[in-house]
């Protein structure tokens, strides 16, 4: 990307969030489908009396939101980057 023109590293940063979002969408989609799917059954963890294991399912749906929330944070830090024509971050960091 760093070798694209700017324009060019725009449209590869907003593919990238829509890829994203639609990757997570998918995921929630079919990873609620079977957290219902053991709310329903009440199945309940084994070597327990009581501790659902919907529960435990419901983490992934939830943290694949959490991830739609950040991609369209970054998204729209792209956008003001973009309309400011300040160079974008290509290298991320793990402390940002």
């Amino acid at each position: 990307r760093a070798r694209m023109p700017y324009r060019m590293q725009f449209a590869c940063f907003m593919l990238d969030g829509l890829l994203w979002i639609i990757f997570a969408f998918v995921v929630i989609y079919y990873t609620f489908e079977q957290t219902w799917l053991a709310y329903d059954n009440f199945a309940i963890v084994g070597g327990t009396d009581n501790v659902m294991e919907w529960w435990f399912y419901l983490a992934t749906p939830l943290a694949w939101s959490l991830i739609i929330i950040r991609v369209i944070q970054n998204l729209i830090q792209d956008y003001q980057r973009y309309q400011r024509r300040e160079p974008f971050v290509l290298q991320a960091s793990l402390m940002d």
